[in-house]
């Protein structure tokens, strides 16, 4: 058995290794459970779903021997009362911070390069950063396109930043008449992220699911307004900073973003209002709050 002062599994897929070390001496961090609470992206993606799922439930099964189990929101918290045996006052809850380089202050020559590749004729632009898992709901976010270009008679372009489509989104992109109407850049430098944000008119993020969700934040951060959806733990980390709609509401989620491209007030009030919502989370407090389960763990074990 390994011997430590305290030790910690930053990832509760690894939590398994909790049998190698002194449990009481040990925290793990729980990220999400997606695997559990919707196990259909588990069969859509893995080779072999049912070792994966597996391996997973071999890690849950051990988290509550943990001294603490730190979740990254409150909703992951509920998912990890659900889900395993840990005790309420075993999981602390600690949000994610923001980094730094997300950011309001646009290098001007960076942003009209990017709208002169995407949006030389006139498109306003709707941004999409993450997965093509299916809790990442990218069919909806292109039946919303579909709405805004055809029923709305709005000028709009997605840009889509992250993993490649699948091959029945792109079928989807075809047949909805968008193959002109849909840019994928691929995995982008930190540095081209940002400036994807602050050159996009609104941030389209309307997940399923969500252990945290980073996307809505960074893009606030960079003073970009945001739609997204009332589920999993999106709702507790923008609040009333962002518009939220059912993530499958298609005709909901159209005017949302139609509502932002047509009302400048609302616009600014969303971009003030996400500014000053990005700075709650910051990882200055994150690390604080780590090192107090630090101390506890250190109090409640002694050697």
């Amino acid at each position: 058995m390994i011997r430590s002062d305290v030790n910690h599994i930053a990832d509760h897929v690894h939590a398994y290794l909790i049998r190698h070390l002194e449990p009481q001496r040990t925290i793990v961090t729980c990220h999400d459970l997606t695997t559990f609470v919707h196990p259909e992206n588990v069969t859509s993606r893995s080779l072999f779903p049912s070792i994966t799922r597996r391996v997973f439930q071999r890690s849950v099964d051990v988290l509550h021997k943990a001294a603490y189990v730190i979740a990254v929101s409150e909703n992951t918290k509920k998912d990890i009362l659900m889900y395993s045996r840990c005790d309420p006052e075993q999981v602390r809850v600690i949000h994610h911070g923001v980094d730094a380089i997300f950011r309001e202050n646009r290098d001007w020559q960076k942003v009209l390069a990017f709208r002169k590749r995407f949006a030389q004729d006139g498109s306003r632009l709707l941004l999409h950063v993450g997965l093509t898992t299916p809790y990442k709901n990218i069919e909806s976010i292109l039946r919303v396109v579909r709405v805004l270009l055809k029923d709305m008679g709005q000028n709009v372009r997605l840009i889509k930043v992250g993993q490649e489509f699948t091959a029945s989104q792109k079928r989807l992109i075809k047949d909805l008449g968008l193959n002109d109407r849909v840019e994928h850049l691929g995995k982008l430098e930190s540095s081209e992220l940002v400036v994807s944000y602050q050159s996009c008119d609104a941030l389209l993020f309307p997940s399923i699911y969500e252990g945290f969700g980073w996307p809505p934040l960074e893009a606030m951060s960079c003073g970009t307004p945001v739609v997204t959806s009332t589920t999993g733990s999106i709702p507790e980390v923008v609040g009333d900073a962002a518009i939220l709609e059912e993530p499958t509401d298609v005709g909901k989620l159209a005017c949302a973003v139609a509502s932002i491209l047509n009302n400048e007030e609302l616009r600014k009030n969303l971009i003030a209002a996400g500014l000053q919502r990005a700075k709650l989370f910051t990882w200055q407090r994150s690390v604080s709050q780590l090192l107090q389960v630090y101390e506890d763990v250190s109090k409640l074990a002694p050697r």
